[in-house]
């Protein structure tokens, strides 16, 4: 009700799946100093995207994985994890083209996620 007025609001939180159902924008703090500001529709929206493959054989997720040798290979269950931007897709699509496969997911980014881009998993600064 108070945002349909023009109020703002700041909160501070590290509590991420609440700050990304309340908020409009998120800005990171590091050190003091803001190190990025986004809307949390921007971050939905990111050229960043994964995608969880599953493959119908050994040898499609040996093929992928020759292109992608830092992507999350999961030998057991015939799956690759790829993280790429939006202008690397029809590269991707090249490559699953010659495989077998089971389906093709995108893995959607959390807030947390984008957070850790910028921390590097350090959240002590």
């Amino acid at each position: 009700m108070e945002k349909e007025r023009g109020k703002t609001f700041l909160l501070s939180s590290n509590i991420f799946d609440k700050v990304e159902k309340t908020c409009d924008r998120v800005g990171m703090i590091r050190s003091g100093r803001l190190i990025q500001e986004i809307t949390v529709e921007e971050m939905r929206h990111s050229q960043f995207k994964t995608y969880k493959i599953g493959f119908a054989d050994i040898s499609g997720l040996k093929l992928a994985r020759q292109s992608y040798p830092d992507a999350d290979c999961r030998e057991q269950q015939k799956q690759l994890i790829v993280s790429i931007t939006d202008s690397e897709i029809n590269h991707l699509l090249s490559v699953l083209s010659r495989c077998r496969l089971l389906y093709l997911r995108e893995e959607k980014h959390t807030l947390e996620e984008y957070f850790m881009q910028f921390y590097g998993g350090n959240t002590n600064d």
